[in-house]
């Protein structure tokens, strides 16, 4: 009997995530609230799609660079967690407007996306101005946005740090995501976590931040 799709994500997530916590790489986890949600992470570098993809706790629509989901080698990496369940992947750029209807299809059905909002990897680690994409689908769809901090640390070596829920009908979501993922970052900011929790980078050094 093949296996459930459910349930080989659910065995594929314990391994990657306790791989991650053994190996000092990663001990986040993103709590994801049910019903149709925009991710909205920062960009560093070609893992942090898949990153993502391991720390959350249901299944992600992920919109990709075209170049590296139908070009580069590292298409194989993103098949390759397509088909252990977690998550999927669509091409997505300024002249795809159906990849943008896919994404708005499935947040029509309650799921959860995410869209990179800064568009390109921040190469010196410093926020890159965030596009209008993200505002836009938010708006059209009434879907709140969870922006989401990576960040680089010592121990472990990668923190993901979930803020507050955005209002998609909020007039200023654009510069509330800005704000977000850059005060995310900072020492003693409190945040809070998908469940609406205080979390994020206190918590963070709270727990990790011992020596």
């Amino acid at each position: 009997m093949a296996k459930k799709p459910g349930l080989r994500r659910s065995l594929a997530v314990r391994v990657t995530r306790q791989l991650m916590r053994l190996s000092g790489v990663c001990t986040s986890r993103l709590a994801l609230p049910a019903g149709a949600l925009i991710v909205a992470p920062n960009h560093l570098s070609l893992w942090d799609g898949p990153l993502v993809a391991c720390l959350t706790d249901r299944p992600v629509l992920f919109g990709v660079d075209p170049d590296y989901l139908c070009r580069q080698p590292w298409r194989f990496v993103l098949l390759f967690l397509v088909k252990l369940g977690f998550g999927d992947v669509v091409p997505l750029d300024a002249d795809r407007p159906f990849a943008w209807r896919r994404l708005a299809a499935a947040l029509h059905r309650g799921e959860a996306i995410c869209v990179f909002p800064e568009g390109a990897i921040a190469r010196g680690g410093q926020l890159l101005p965030i596009r209008p994409g993200v505002a836009r689908l938010a708006r059209m769809m009434k879907t709140p946005v969870l922006p989401v901090r990576i960040e680089r640390a010592e121990q472990p070596r990668i923190a993901v740090v979930a803020g507050a829920q955005i209002d998609p009908s909020h007039p200023d979501l654009a510069d509330l995501l800005t704000a977000s993922l850059q005060q995310s970052a900072r020492i003693g900011t409190e945040t809070f976590d998908a469940s609406g929790r205080p979390g994020g980078l206190d918590r963070w050094i709270r727990t990790f931040g011992r020596k």
